[in-house]
């Protein structure tokens, strides 16, 4: 009887000390995943040198980076504007309409698979590598009006527009082109440790 006693004393024991272990590595985790994501918010802002406090400017929130493994990646944010207007994405030419801005909250994700793409938007991005490796975007509905040189200025206006849901994803893939970097080159900077 006394050998079932100990027994169920020191089971219990055991299962203290197991509980315990169990808890402390659950914090760890969460710790863990807590560094994780301070450590890729930076790599973010680094990546297209800005600050939080321009981040918070462009009305960018909940930013989070996935599916980082091989040459795919995916980031998502939240925008949201007070002065969304569709005429934020006319081309110098074309004539703005009478729309009152508006109140518009956005999630975009971009990224990279077998293909690169931007999604969460009325307007149509392609995004691709020319033949000499050059990440290009272009706006889909100017493909034909505007040459290369015109495609890029319109973009830069896209990119300094903080009232355009898709500025912040157009900077990236501009960071990519810059930096000239490789999808294993992203893969890499924001992939786990």
């Amino acid at each position: 009887m006394a050998e079932n006693v100990e027994k169920s004393n020191k089971i219990n024991t055991d299962i203290a000390d197991d509980m315990e272990i169990k808890n402390k590595i659950i914090t760890l985790d969460v710790e863990r995943k807590r560094l994780f994501d301070i450590l890729i918010h930076k790599r973010f802002n680094a990546f297209l040198d800005i600050t939080d406090n321009q981040l918070k400017n462009m009305n960018i929130t909940d930013i989070k980076i996935s599916s980082v493994e091989q040459n795919t990646w995916e980031i998502q944010y939240l925008h949201e504007t007070k002065y969304y207007t569709e005429n934020n994405y006319i081309y110098n030419t074309d004539s703005e309409t009478e729309e009152t801005p508006y109140v518009k909250k956005t999630k975009i994700t971009f990224g990279k698979t077998d293909r690169y793409y931007l999604k969460g938007t009325k307007c149509k991005f392609r995004i691709y590598r020319n033949s000499q490796n050059k990440l290009r975007v272009i706006n889909a509905d100017y493909d034909l009006e505007l040459d290369m040189e015109e495609q890029e200025e319109l973009l830069k206006k896209y990119m300094e527009n903080i009232h355009i849901p898709e500025s912040t994803a157009l900077l990236f893939f501009n960071a990519i082109a810059e930096h000239e970097w490789s999808d294993l080159d992203i893969v890499c900077y924001f992939s786990k440790l």
